[in-house]
């Protein structure tokens, strides 16, 4: 964890000025049944701060049910008619056990541009995000960009776990990028060039597995050449998304997360992995010792409080960077549902599979 502390400030904040718009972006957004979160992110992409020539937004429908390409169409309607040819709705074409890799595949096929960006239809964009990719383009040899991603801001129990449990899991990845040993990204905000894509064969390799589409993308690239796969450590560039509204979607999505890192190439990953499977594990059997009189309380809360400490200091290092809410009056509770959350979560990744937009998956 003291590594990952390290790391985070080894990298750089990137502080763009007013570099020419140069740089052209294919923004690639797969989608399935996203009719509630999709007005939130066509509203951010009409307040993108960026020259519509240089960039195109492609939605991939992935068979959805509900109203969404209605609602995107509705939007395309009324804008401009110099500027409608910029949004794109394609049909998912499936070729893989990967829906979301199948359309991103779909979209790269039909992308103008050789520069690619991914994310998600329940995402908000902030105005400068494309002017941001574009400065640190133009001031870096690059093939494959990490973003940062945070989560809305809720008020229940379950979203503030989720957003303190993110938001520490966001400095271990810009850490591990400054340490040299990059562990994962997030395609919520993650940029790409069409021919690195193409060098690493896209998907090929994992296309069995039905999540993934980032990280194991993250894993070729950085085999390829890891001095040109950079975090953008920015808040122009800080991409926001939902967390899950219950706990039945929440447990879904961390199952569905942890059912691919049997996949992982890097060892190192693996060995992060098992290090917090390890520390949750450990803390729940500690409980059940303790009540059962093997352990001690004070043994207990020793345990307690150096696992708190370490995941504290991850989560403030983000948040404190990102000007983030810290939410402190939460964190001793978080801490402590937490590992037994994460170790239920873990029982079912062996021996369940998961749903995914209505859809189940086995691992």
């Amino acid at each position: 964890m003291i590594r990952f502390l390290i790391g985070f400030d080894r990298v750089s904040e990137f502080k763009f000025l007013n570099t020419s718009s140069k740089v052209s972006f294919s923004v690639i957004i797969p989608f399935r049944n996203e009719s509630e979160s999709l007005p939130q992110l066509l509203a951010s992409i009409k307040g993108l701060n960026y020259p519509l020539k240089h960039v195109e937004f492609i939605f991939v429908d992935d068979d959805s049910t509900d109203n969404s390409v209605s609602i995107i169409t509705k939007y395309v309607k009324g804008l401009e008619d110099s500027t409608k040819s910029n949004i794109r709705i394609l049909k998912n074409v499936r070729a893989f056990a990967s829906p979301k890799k199948d359309a991103i595949q779909t979209a790269i096929q039909h992308a103008a541009h050789e520069w690619i960006i991914t994310t998600d239809a329940d995402c908000s964009l902030p105005k400068n995000w494309l002017q941001c990719y574009n400065a640190y383009i133009q001031k870096h040899e690059v093939i494959m960009i990490a973003g940062p991603v945070s989560y809305h801001k809720g008020s229940s129990f379950l979203s503030i776990l989720q957003y303190i449990e993110f938001h520490t899991l966001q400095t271990v990845t810009i850490g591990s990028f400054g340490i040299e040993n990059a562990i994962m990204c997030n395609g919520a905000n993650l940029a790409y060039t069409k021919s690195a894509f193409s060098s690493v064969n896209g998907f090929q390799d994992n296309n069995t597995i039905a999540s993934g589409d980032d990280v194991f993308l993250f894993e070729k690239m950085y085999r390829l050449d890891k001095k040109k796969v950079h975090f953008l450590k920015s808040e122009a560039a800080l991409v926001t998304t939902l967390p899950e509204k219950n706990w039945k979607g929440f447990i879904e999505q961390r199952v569905r997360w942890a059912s691919k890192s049997s996949h992982y190439k890097n060892s190192f990953t693996k060995l992060v992995g098992l290090l917090v499977v390890l520390g949750n594990l450990g803390f729940v059997t500690g409980f059940l010792l303790t009540i059962f009189q093997v352990f001690t309380l004070q043994f207990l809360l020793v345990i307690f409080v150096l696992k708190a400490t370490a995941d504290f200091l991850l989560y403030q290092k983000f948040n404190r960077f990102f000007t983030r809410e810290q939410k402190p009056s939460f964190y001793i509770i978080s801490s402590f549902v937490y590992p037994f959350v994460s170790t239920f979560i873990l029982i079912l990744t062996v021996f369940s599979g998961y749903t995914w937009k209505d859809r189940h998956f086995m691992k």
